[in-house]
């Protein structure tokens, strides 16, 4: 090791003379007086939120479930999305393993068509889907259901610049 030869005078000399118990209190002192606010500016709550309610938790496959999401503008002025597509709200339902089953491919078929969605301050936006268990929503859904088990079905909203997601739930597949 080579030793260094630092300056006897100055305020770095007294701070290595410093106890070093003193001079980690120091150190601690000047590092949490250091704050910087962040440059991304806080909202609050979100501006557009997604909730999800389903009329059944256990759903025998075949017999409909009415899977109700409803988009809110929690602001007190307008909201305007705009989308890419004719599909503004995403449902989708997953096995235990995280696998997209429905709809079969992971994303509905939505034409190209962009669209936008208005809400007035304070408004709400309802889409409804009937889910039989099967690889589709809506009838007509596909004959076959999924297996018996645990599924999880969630939604989320996609517009150009802003996107927000609803906590899954979970729906048990019986015989």
């Amino acid at each position: 090791m080579i030793p260094v030869d630092l300056p006897e005078t100055g305020a770095a000399s007294n701070f290595l003379r410093m106890p070093q118990r003193a001079r980690a209190l120091l150190l601690a002192l000047c590092v949490l007086g250091c704050t910087q606010e962040p440059s991304v500016p806080r909202i609050g709550d979100l501006p557009v939120t997604i909730s999800l309610r389903l009329s059944t938790l256990t759903l025998k496959a075949g017999d409909p479930d009415t899977i109700r999401v409803t988009v809110t503008n929690t602001l007190d002025q307008s909201v305007r999305l705009t989308f890419t597509g004719q599909c503004q709200v995403f449902v989708t339902v997953r096995d235990s393993d995280g696998d997209v089953v429905t709809p079969r491919d992971g994303r509905p078929e939505c034409l190209p068509v962009p669209t936008a969605l208005t809400l007035v301050a304070g408004g709400t936006q309802d889409y409804v889907y009937v889910w039989t268990g099967g690889y589709k929503f809506d009838p007509p859904d596909t004959p076959e259901k999924v297996p018996v088990g645990a599924y999880y079905v969630s939604a989320d909203l996609v517009a150009s610049g802003y996107s927000v997601v609803a906590p899954p739930f979970k729906v048990d597949i019986v015989p």
